[in-house]
C-alpha cells in the first residue's frame, strides 16, 4: 500500500444542507475507481492543533485529524412519478433495503424515499463488477502453475410485488446469447447469467409501479463445484450478498479528463461569456453585490472564482435552489435587536460591529451590544427566484460566464510558449490612465477573419475572431460584428472601425471599399499577414503605410525585441521595449516616411518598422506586424497595444478598453 501511487484531489467548494445534517464537498473530477479519504480537522474545542496528548504523561499521542474514507460505489437512481415528478439521487446498492439502511439520516434521501410512495417508475443505473468474484487475485506479473476453469457468475434479482426489466451493456437481456435473463422463481424473480471474463457489466434495472411498497434484492452465485470438507459438503454455489465495492457509478471513471474538461456542457450551448459578464455586474442580477469573482465584487457571499472547476449541474442547482447547500462560512442568521427590529443575512465582524449583508447586497452595521437574539437560518439570503427573473437565455449567459474560462486563444504550438507577464509589468503600462475614464461614445467594430493557413497556434484567424468577439463585447457601448474575408457593403457604410486578421489581398474592389471607410472618418486595423497586398501591394501601401508583396519580403520567427522608445504617441504611452516571441517582416512595399513609426525591431542589422499608425484623410490606420502566434493575443502588453490601436483608430480615448487587457490574459499570479 505504501508504494501505491497517491495524488491530492482538490476541494473547490464546501456546502452545508439547510437541516445541518449533510456536509457537501465539491471536488475535482475523480480520476479512477479507487479508495479516497477526506481529511477532516479536529472538531473538538480547545484541543489545539497537531498531535493530541503529546507530552502528557500516561496519554498515548494521537493525530487530531481524521480521514473519512469514501469511494465511487453507488448507482444512479431516477424516480419518474406518474404526476410528472422527476427526482434523481445516488443509492449505495441495487438492493432497496440495503440502500434505505445506508442512507438513514440523509435529508435528501428521506425526501427521495417519500416520493416513491406515489405511483411511478424507478430506474437504477450502475455497474456490476464480476472480476475474481470468488477467485483470489494474482500479483501482476506473476504466474500460477495451474489454470482454473472459467468462472461464471449469476446475479439474481428478486422483486416482490413489482415488475422488473433489466438491460445489460445497453442491450435488452432477452437478446443476449450467453448473458441472459431467466425467470426462475415466477414472474417477479429474475436471474441473469454473466460471463466472468466481462470485468464490468453496465446494468439498468427499471422497476415499474409501486416501488415503495415492494422490494428488490440482489444476490450472486457462481457455478463452482462443491468441495468436501471432511464429511460435510461446502457449497460454493450458494447465493451471496453483493458487496458495495462491486457496485459502481454508470459513467466511465477512467475517462480522459482532458477531453471531458474541454467539452462545453450542453446547457451552455448558445450562451455568451460577454453577456454573462455584464449580467454578473448588473443591477438586474445583483451577483457582484454579494459575490467576488477574480478580485471584483462584494463579500457578503462566497468567492465564486473557483466555480470554473465545478460541473454545470451542481452550479445550476445552486443558482436555481440556493438553499440546497449552504456554505458553512456564510450561514445566514435571523437577528432580533433590542429595539424590536428583525434582520436576516450573512454576518461579518468589524471589531464590536456586526455587518449584516442581505439578499439585495446591502450591508447594515449594528453594534454587538444591540443584539438580543441570534439564530442560524435554513434559507439562503440569495434570492431563490433569480432564474425566473432572468429567464432561460440570460441564465444561460450568466452560467456561461461563471463556468467557462474567459475568452482566450488556444495555447498550442510546436514551439514552447513564452512565460506569462507579471502584474507589475501590466500596471506599469497602464499607469497614468485617467480616473474617472474619459468620456466615450457607442461604436461598432467589425472583426474580419479568413481561413487558417498555418500550423497549430499560428495564424489562427477563426479562433481569434471567436475569442475577440466575446472580449470586445464585454464593453457596454461596443457592438461587435464579424465578417469573413471582407466586410459586407452594409458594414463598410456603418461600422466605426474594422480589424483585419487574415491572409490579406488588395485589388480595385477592396481599394474602393477601404477608401470609402477612410474618407468618412472610419478606422482600420491590420494585424500580421493582413498587410499582404498582392496583387496591388503598392496601392495597399498608399493607404496603410507599408504593405507586403509576398515574393519580396523577408521574415523571421523567434525572439522579437520591439523598441518603442522613440515614439511619442498615445498608443505607446509607458512603453519602452517589449520582448516577444513572434514573427517579424521587413522589406515591405511603401514609404516609411509617410507613417508614424511606433515600434521597430533590428533585422539584418537595421531598425525595421513593426508597429505604426497613419492618418489617411479623415480616417486612421493602425498596423501591427506581430501577431503570428496565438499566444501573442493573450500577452497583456501586446494586447494593450492592439486595444489602444483599435480605440485610437475609432477616434476614442486609448484607455477605453483597459478593463479588457487582463481578461483571459497570460499573467503570472503571485
Amino acid at each position: 500500500q505504501l508504494n501505491t501511487p497517491r495524488y491530492d484531489l482538490a476541494v473547490h467548494g464546501v456546502g452545508l444542507s439547510p437541516d445541518r445534517r449533510t456536509l457537501v464537498l465539491t471536488t475535482e473530477r475523480h480520476r479512477m475507481a479507487a479508495t479516497y479519504a477526506v481529511t477532516l480537522p479536529d472538531f473538538t474545542r480547545g484541543a489545539g492543533r497537531g498531535v493530541r496528548g503529546s507530552g502528557e504523561r500516561g496519554v498515548l499521542p494521537s493525530v487530531v485529524e481524521i480521514d473519512l474514507q469514501h469511494d465511487l460505489a453507488g448507482i444512479d437512481a431516477t424516480w419518474q412519478g406518474e404526476d410528472g415528478t422527476n427526482v434523481t439521487t445516488v443509492l449505495p446498492h441495487f438492493d432497496l433495503d440495503i440502500s434505505r439502511q445506508f442512507t438513514a439520516g440523509s435529508a435528501d434521501h428521506d425526501a427521495f424515499w417519500a416520493e416513491l410512495k406515489m405511483p411511478g417508475t424507478l430506474t437504477l443505473n450502475g455497474r456490476l463488477s464480476l472480476k475474481d468474484f470468488l477467485r483470489p487475485a494474482v500479483q501482476p506479473g506473476s504466474r500460477i502453475d495451474y489454470e482454473l476453469p472459467a468462472e461464471q457468475v449469476s446475479y439474481r434479482l428478486f422483486a416482490r410485488g413489482i415488475h422488473v426489466a433489466m438491460t445489460v451493456d445497453g442491450t435488452e437481456g432477452a437478446e443476449i446469447v450467453r448473458d441472459r435473463i431467466q425467470h426462475t422463481g415466477g414472474a417477479n424473480s429474475s436471474q441473469l447469467l454473466l460471463n466472468a471474463n466481462k470485468a464490468i457489466v453496465h446494468s439498468v434495472v427499471t422497476l415499474a409501479k409501486g416501488a415503495s411498497s415492494a422490494n428488490l434484492t440482489l444476490s450472486a452465485q457462481t457455478t463452482e463445484v462443491d468441495l468436501e470438507d471432511g464429511e460435510q459438503a461446502v457449497s460454493l454455489a450458494r447465493p451471496r450478498a453483493v458487496p458495495l465495492t462491486r457496485i459502481g457509478r454508470p459513467w466511465d471513471v477512467a475517462a480522459d479528463l482532458t477531453v471531458l474538461a474541454a467539452a462545453r456542457p450542453a446547457g451552455l450551448e448558445g450562451g455568451s461569456w460577454a453577456r454573462g459578464y455584464k449580467l454578473f455586474f448588473s443591477e438586474q442580477a445583483l451577483c457582484s453585490k454579494c459575490h467576488k469573482l477574480d478580485g471584483e465584487g462584494g463579500e457578503i457571499g462566497p468567492n465564486l472564482s473557483n466555480l470554473r472547476q465545478r460541473d454545470y449541474a451542481s452550479v445550476f442547482r445552486d443558482v436555481t435552489n440556493p438553499s440546497y447547500a449552504l456554505n458553512p462560512d456564510y450561514v445566514p442568521y435571523a437577528i432580533t435587536l433590542a429595539d424590536g427590529r428583525m434582520l436576516s443575512g450573512v454576518i461579518r465582524t468589524d471589531g464590536d460591529t456586526l455587518l449584516v449583508g442581505d439578499e439585495k447586497g446591502e450591508v447594515t452595521r449594528i453594534a454587538r451590544g444591540d443584539v438580543e437574539a441570534m439564530k442560524p437560518a435554513s434559507v439562503s439570503v440569495m434570492p431563490k427566484d433569480i432564474h425566473e427573473k432572468l429567464g432561460e437565455e440570460k441564465l444561460r449567459d450568466l452560467l456561461t460566464f461563471l463556468l467557462l474560462p474567459p475568452p482566450s486563444m488556444p495555447l498550442e504550438s510546436k514551439r514552447p510558449a513564452p512565460p506569462p507577464r507579471s502584474m507589475d509589468e501590466v500596471r506599469a503600462v497602464l499607469a497614468d490612465a485617467p480616473v474617472p475614464p474619459e468620456k466615450t461614445r457607442p461604436i461598432r467594430i467589425v472583426l474580419v477573419a479568413g481561413p487558417k493557413d498555418h500550423g497549430p497556434g499560428e495564424h489562427d484567424y477563426p479562433a481569434w475572431q471567436k475569442a475577440w468577439s466575446e472580449l470586445l463585447a464585454v464593453d457596454d457601448t461596443t457592438t461587435v460584428e464579424n465578417a469573413w474575408e471582407w466586410p459586407s457593403a452594409k458594414q463598410l457604410k456603418s461600422a466605426d472601425v474594422f480589424v483585419f486578421f487574415q491572409r490579406g489581398r488588395f485589388d480595385a474592389e477592396r481599394a474602393k471599399g477601404l477608401d470609402a471607410v477612410l474618407a468618412r472618418g472610419g478606422g482600420a486595423v491590420f494585424i500580421h499577414w493582413a498587410v499582404e497586398g498582392t496583387p496591388d501591394a503598392d496601392g495597399f501601401a498608399q493607404r496603410i503605410g507599408l504593405a507586403s508583396a509576398a515574393a519580396k519580403i523577408r521574415y523571421r520567427h523567434g525572439p522579437l525585441d520591439l523598441d518603442l522608445s522613440a515614439a511619442k504617441h498615445p498608443i505607446t504611452r509607458n512603453f519602452d521595449r517589449v520582448h516577444m516571441v513572434d514573427e517579424s517582416y521587413w522589406l515591405l512595399a511603401g514609404d516609411a516616411n509617410r507613417l508614424t513609426l511606433l515600434g521597430t525591431s533590428v533585422e539584418d542589422g537595421a531598425a525595421t518598422p513593426q508597429l505604426w499608425a497613419r492618418e489617411h484623410g479623415k480616417g486612421r490606420v493602425f498596423v501591427s506586424i506581430p501577431g503570428h502566434y496565438s499566444w501573442s493575443f493573450d500577452d497583456p502588453l501586446f494586447r494593450t497595444l492592439l486595444l489602444r490601436g483599435i480605440a485610437w483608430s475609432a477616434r476614442q480615448p486609448v484607455d477605453r478598453y483597459n478593463k479588457l487587457i487582463t481578461i483571459g490574459a497570460r499573467i503570472r499570479r503571485p
